[in-house]
C-alpha cells in the first residue's frame, strides 16, 4: 500500500521524528492479536495496544550501549513480542502482544512511501 506524503505527515502527527506510523500500527496490532484464555478469545485492551506501541517508541539509542544493542532490543520486540498484563474475568495474567503474526504469515501489510524525512 502506497502512502502519499500527506498521509505519512498525518500519521506522524506532523513530527518528522515520529518514525512509527502509530495509527496503522495500532490497527494492525488489534487485527493480529487475540488472547486465548479458558477456551475463549479476547481482544487486547486499548491500554495494552498503546503499551505495545510505546514499547517500540521507547527503545532509545544510548551512546554507551551502541547501535548494535539498540538494534537487538528493537529486533527482540518485533520478533518475540511484548508480555503485558491483562485482567480477564477477574484473573490477571501476562499475555504476549506480537507485531508479526508468525503462525499465519501471509498476507503481510507493507506500507511504502516516497522519501520521508526523519
Amino acid at each position: 500500500m502506497y502512502l502519499r506524503p500527506q498521509e505519512v505527515h498525518l500519521e506522524r502527527k506532523g513530527k518528522p521524528s515520529n518514525v512509527l506510523l502509530e495509527g496503522i500500527l495500532a490497527r494492525q496490532l488489534r487485527k493480529l492479536n487475540r488472547i486465548h484464555y479458558r477456551g475463549k478469545q479476547y481482544e487486547f485492551s486499548e491500554a495494552n495496544i498503546q503499551a505495545g506501541i510505546l514499547a517500540l517508541k521507547d527503545v532509545a539509542y544510548s551512546g554507551q550501549e551502541g547501535l548494535r544493542v539498540t538494534s537487538e532490543k528493537i529486533y527482540d520486540l518485533l520478533s518475540l513480542g511484548k508480555s503485558l498484563e491483562q485482567t480477564i474475568d477477574g484473573d490477571t495474567k501476562s499475555f504476549t502482544i506480537n507485531c508479526i503474526d508468525w503462525r499465519n504469515p501471509p498476507p503481510r501489510v507493507l506500507m511504502l512511501s516516497g522519501t520521508a524525512l526523519v
